[in-house]
Order: C-alpha cells, then sequence, then structure tokens
C-alpha cells in the first residue's frame, strides 16, 4: 500500500521538515545513488550516514540545485511540447510498504497514462549525457518506480543552448521506444528489489550505530573532515 505525506509547496521549510523525518526512516530517489557508492553521486553512504546520525549538517541547496528547480517548469513545456503529454505535480513525499526503506519525491506524474516524469539539468560543458542516463540517475528513478508502482518514467534532461532530451523508462521490455525518447530503458523487478536492499542494509547501519567503510570519495573525505 502506497502513503502520501503531502506538503505546501510554497512552504519550503515544511518540505524540509517531512523529508528529515521521512530520511531518519529510509532512503530517498535521489540519494540512493550516493548510499549505493555509485561513482558520480553527490555523496557517499559514510556522509549519507555521517548526516543521519547529526555528526554533519545536511546538504545545504546550492545556487547550481534551486536554478535547477526554478528551470524545470520550462523543461516540463519541453517535454509537454514535443510529446503531446501532459504533467501534473502532486505535492507529496510517497512511501510503499513494499518498500519499507525507500521514499520518493516526485517531479511529476503524465496525465492519463502509468508514468511518472523526472526533470534534470545539467551544464552544457558537461559530459554527463555523453553515454545515456549516468548510473545514478537509473538508481533514482528505479526507486521511483518501485515506491510509486508505476510502470514507465521519463527522465527529461536540459542544458542551455543544447535542447531537451527524454529518456523513456519501461519495466516492460516489448514496450516500444516513443519518438520523442532518445533511448528505452528496461527497469527489471530484480532492480527494484535491489534498491530496497541497498536502503535496508544502509538504515541498519545507521540504527546500529555502525559508520559504512570509508570509501576515499571526495563526499566521504569532506564528511571525515567536518566531523
Amino acid at each position: 500500500m502506497k502513503h502520501f505525506d503531502y506538503y505546501d509547496p510554497a512552504n519550503r521549510a515544511d518540505w524540509l521538515e517531512k523529508r528529515e523525518q521521512h530520511r531518519m526512516r529510509g532512503v530517498g530517489g535521489s540519494e540512493i545513488a550516493s548510499v549505493a557508492n555509485i561513482p558520480g553521486a553527490f555523496g557517499s553512504a559514510y556522509s549519507e550516514w555521517a548526516s543521519r546520525k547529526g555528526l554533519i549538517p545536511p546538504r545545504e541547496e546550492s545556487a547550481y540545485m534551486a536554478d535547477g528547480r526554478d528551470i524545470e517548469a520550462i523543461v516540463q513545456k519541453r517535454f509537454e511540447a514535443t510529446s503531446g503529454l501532459s504533467i501534473r505535480h502532486r505535492y507529496a513525499i510517497i512511501t510503499n510498504d513494499a518498500y519499507p526503506h525507500l521514499f520518493a519525491n516526485v517531479d511529476g506524474f503524465v496525465d492519463n497514462e502509468d508514468m511518472g516524469w523526472e526533470c534534470k539539468t545539467y551544464d552544457v560543458r558537461s559530459s554527463k549525457f555523453d553515454d545515456g542516463v549516468p548510473p545514478g540517475y537509473v538508481a533514482q528513478v528505479t526507486v521511483y518506480m518501485a515506491v510509486t508502482e508505476r510502470k514507465r518514467w521519463v527522465l527529461s534532461a536540459w542544458a542551455f543552448g543544447h535542447g531537451t532530451r527524454h529518456f523513456f523508462f519501461t519495466r516492460d521490455e516489448s514496450d516500444p521506444k516513443p519518438e520523442w525518447a532518445e533511448e528505452k530503458i528496461v527497469v527489471t523487478e530484480n532492480e527494484l528489489k535491489s534498491a530496497e536492499s541497498v536502503a535496508s542494509d544502509f538504515m541498519r547501519l545507521v540504527e546500529d550505530d555502525t559508520p559504512p567503510e570509508l570509501d576515499g570519495s571526495e563526499a566521504t573525505e569532506e564528511a571525515v573532515r567536518a566531523i
């Protein structure tokens, strides 16, 4: 069964408070790459553990993240114009009894479709999407598909001056790639279960006061220095 913890989108403090409550019980889609120590993630298992234990403050929103949030409306219009589909928003942190250590705060859902939508912005000088969707973002979408039980998802990636690229995720290998999509990515049931397993193992470390192994990443080194 799914549960929706609604918040006021105009009240960022309300969202931050609710998100912190859920972080004490599980791992969000935007954190799964860090917890799994996937290269290119913003954090690491150690930095996420230290944050939950109160040893370091939660990561503050950067100017890059704030810009991305504001640009989301533009990217949404681009996707809707290209695909002919419409996005609706549900301002809630979503949990699911089948995946008790995961939670999702998604960018949107596609109207009249069993499909969710995720927006990403990136630096035009970056090679982030040169080889398709980065593994960390694939993991994030996998969490969202697990928690929301949606069969399909879209990730729209925007870089200034380079337009918008759309990637189609599906649980059904027989689904055709939409014309507007650059790539089709199949998400398996094993990958959905793996996301829960990674989150469960991590939260056990939090509950047991056992730090994850130091992985040598920049995020871990910064956390150790801060402590």
